[in-house]
């Protein structure tokens, strides 16, 4: 077919499926028309952020593509980050980024945005529930089926609008991705966050990697670097911060955060508006394939249209990987991870806790900056005398920061546990307890225990008839149970049912997983 009869051909269908095709600077961009009963989320900061005028925008857009450096990579690019100021501002360093996946490069049916939320509130993550985003140059739709799957992976993934409503730092960005692809459609998945619980941060990466990690999808990380420090200062600490980014180590990226935070350094107090977005994506980044990530451009509005007295910091980085991610189980539990630092510093705050309860006195509870101990996970404090349990209380979730967390159930099980009322611990007995705290993933339903539940990794909640129990992973351990003691055991002796209640029709049974932190010896003060 001649080129010519080939463009007809494919104007006539656009049209037919409701497209209009716009010629963009020798480009075809194409986009459609927006039903009556379709959810649109409109523009909040066209004229403001970027032109609200479409030939204003195609013109600033092409201008700055032109401009940016076309890397050529040995690997695809599995995602992108760039800056989400204005255009005037960043524009040439968002160029910097979206160049990597302009015309032929655009290789993508569906692009992941997620970027941070500045002004409502999120738990894991907040998705957007409109079927398009409405843009200056013509309308994006929203892969609505995806965004479902999203917020089926958690009950802290949901749609939350509000938080999208006025928020700019995916719409900035979207009119670079239509520039980007020419012509080729494709379809978003708008995400945003901004909390700062690790826990939210991998249940995200664990659904970036069952639902982001085809070949065929691109993540787009929306994020500006430090905010307001003077010029030398941005330059230091932005390299820093981007050098952690192109680590792909999410515990190097959180280290060097809080480092730069706590370096003294005048006028910052953010490294990165879009870092719990960023930590996302790096926490999924083995399960995504990707094997390296370079920093495109560096740039601060000290250098473009600003104060070099009090600047904004910018920067691009594409992400490289394998076309196909490795094999996961889906079903693998969450279990949490926490440094030396993070556990010793949980056991002392445990150990504070029962002295000062068991002693009658107020306890007081000092917030820790510590980023590891701010998931948000239940968990059980155990307290043994000379292998002799003394207390054990716990909580399977809380709202609360894991280190207030911890501290509450240590006040518990040393002074609330009926099990001990007429025996109750002693402060001559304190310097002798053994501390064991339990910390939970969250848990979930299973329907065939004997094939899901695995003996010393599961912990087990089973529930009927108004009743509940628990064993903690390590029950099985102890004990030397098989699973279907494990089970009649948690059934007859902590839920109060029969035997073998765990078989009954009503029962409802839950695994989840423990990081088990304790005090080595010799360590007790």
């Amino acid at each position: 077919m001649k080129k010519g009869a080939a463009i007809l051909v494919g104007a006539l269908t656009a049209l037919a499926a409701g497209l209009f095709i716009a010629r963009m600077n020798g480009s075809e961009v194409i986009s459609r028309a927006i039903s009556a009963e379709e959810k649109v989320r409109r523009p909040a900061v066209a004229g403001m952020f970027y032109p609200a005028d479409r030939k204003a925008i195609e013109r600033t857009i092409t201008e700055k593509l032109a401009a940016a450096k076309k890397e050529r990579y040995h690997l695809p690019v599995k995602a992108i980050l760039g800056p989400h100021a204005g255009y005037a501002y960043c524009g040439g360093t968002m160029a910097a980024a979206f160049k990597q996946i302009e015309g032929a490069s655009f290789n993508y049916d569906r692009v992941v945005m997620i970027g941070p939320s500045h002004r409502i509130s999120t738990r894991a993550a907040a998705m957007s529930s409109a079927t398009v985003w409405e843009t200056p140059m013509g309308p994006v739709p929203v892969d609505t089926e995806i965004a479902r799957r999203f917020v089926e992976k958690s009950d802290r993934i949901e749609f939350n609008d509000a938080a999208h409503a006025q928020e700019h730092s995916l719409e900035v960005q979207l009119p670079y991705l239509i520039v980007a692809a020419a012509g080729r459609p494709f379809k978003i998945v708008p995400m945003v966050t901004n909390s700062r619980d690790p826990l939210d941060h991998e249940i995200v990466a664990r659904a970036l990697v069952d639902l982001a990690g085809d070949s065929r999808t691109l993540i787009v990380i929306s994020s500006d670097l430090s905010h307001f420090p003077p010029a030398g200062t941005a330059e230091k600490v932005d390299k820093a911060i981007l050098n952690a980014v192109a680590s792909l180590d999410a515990e190097k990226l959180v280290a060097e955060n809080r480092n730069l935070l706590k370096g003294g350094y005048s006028g910052v107090d953010c490294t990165m508006c879009g870092l719990e977005a960023t930590l996302c994506v790096e926490r999924a980044a083995s399960g995504l394939g990707m094997k390296e990530a370079k920093i495109l451009d560096y740039t601060h509005s000290g250098m473009t249209a600003g104060d070099p007295n009090r600047v904004v910091g910018y920067g691009a980085v594409v992400f490289l990987g394998t076309a196909n991610r490795p094999a996961r189980q889906e079903a693998d539990p969450l279990t949490l991870k926490f440094s030396e630092q993070a556990r010793q510093e949980l056991l002392s705050i445990a150990r504070s806790a029962v002295k000062a309860a068991v002693q009658g006195e107020y306890v007081q509870f000092d917030a820790s900056d510590n980023p590891e101990l701010q998931v948000k996970a239940g968990c059980f404090v155990t307290l043994k005398n000379k292998g002799m349990l003394r207390g054990c209380i716990g909580r399977f979730q809380s709202d609360a920061p894991l280190c207030k967390t911890v501290c509450e159930m240590a006040i518990s099980s040393a002074t609330r546990d009926l099990r001990f009322v007429n025996n109750p611990i002693t402060p001559a007995e304190v310097p002798e307890l053994d501390i064991e705290i339990s910390v939970l993933s969250p848990m979930r339903q299973i329907s065939d225990p004997l094939r899901d539940v695995r003996l010393g990794r599961d912990g087990i909640v089973i529930a009927d008839q108004g009743r509940s129990g628990t064993f903690l992973p390590q029950v099985a351990s102890e004990t030397g149970w098989t699973l279907e003691e494990f089970l009649g055991h948690c059934a007859r002796d902590k839920a109060g049912l029969a035997w073998d209640g765990w078989k009954s029709p009503t029962a409802r049974i839950y695994t989840y997983t423990a990081t088990h932190i304790a005090e080595k010896e010799g360590a007790k003060h």
